[in-house]
C-alpha cells in the first residue's frame, strides 16, 4: 500500500488555527497542500512564502504520522487472541 492508497488521514485542530493566521489564499493553499501530499505523495511548494512554509513546517509530522498509522493500519493489526 503507498500514500496514493492512503483513504483517510487526521485533520487536527491546530492545522485549523494555523489556518485561520492566514490570508483566505494563503490557507486555501495550505489546505489544498495537506491531503495533495497525503493522498498523492506529493511534496508542496509555496514558492517561497514564509509563512505558508512555517505552517507547512508544523503540519507535516502529524500528516507523516497520520499515513504511516493508515498504511500500519492495513496489515490487519495484531493477531486475535486463541482462545
Amino acid at each position: 500500500m503507498s500514500a496514493a492508497e492512503v483513504k483517510s488521514i487526521a485533520f487536527y485542530r491546530s492545522y485549523y488555527e494555523a489556518g485561520q493566521l492566514l490570508s483566505d489564499d494563503q490557507r486555501h493553499r495550505l489546505y489544498d497542500a495537506i491531503p495533495e501530499f497525503a493522498f498523492c505523495g506529493v511534496e508542496p511548494d509555496f514558492d517561497g512564502d514564509v509563512m505558508l512554509q512555517l505552517a507547512w513546517s508544523l503540519c507535516k509530522p502529524n500528516v507523516e504520522k497520520s499515513i504511516e498509522n493508515a498504511l500500519n493500519g492495513s496489515k490487519g493489526g495484531r493477531p486475535k487472541k486463541q482462545e
